[in-house]
């Protein structure tokens, strides 16, 4: 599961945000029409393998730590999946 914990990624084996796997992300939340959304990051997206139309759940731990999980993906070009 891919990590994302006050605004830097970390590598599922990594604990610590000092950790020199990690980045540091920045993320703007805007409103629109009464929904709160972020843009992620174009680089963050492209070395995840992510695409439009991808569901991704945000889970926070009991120490209030953000994750990202892709839930489900859109198929692929050559009509594979790419995740599940």
């Amino acid at each position: 599961m891919q990590r994302i914990a006050s605004g830097a990624q970390y590598n599922d084996d990594s604990d610590a945000p000092n950790s020199d796997d990690s980045k540091d992300l920045s993320m703007k939340i805007v409103e629109n029409n009464g929904q709160y959304k972020i843009t992620l990051p174009k680089d963050l997206v492209l070395d995840k393998g992510w695409k439009a139309g991808d569901e991704i759940r945000f889970v926070e731990d009991t120490e209030g730590r953000i994750f990202l999980k892709v839930v489900s993906s859109q198929k692929s070009d050559d009509g594979r999946h790419s995740r599940k």
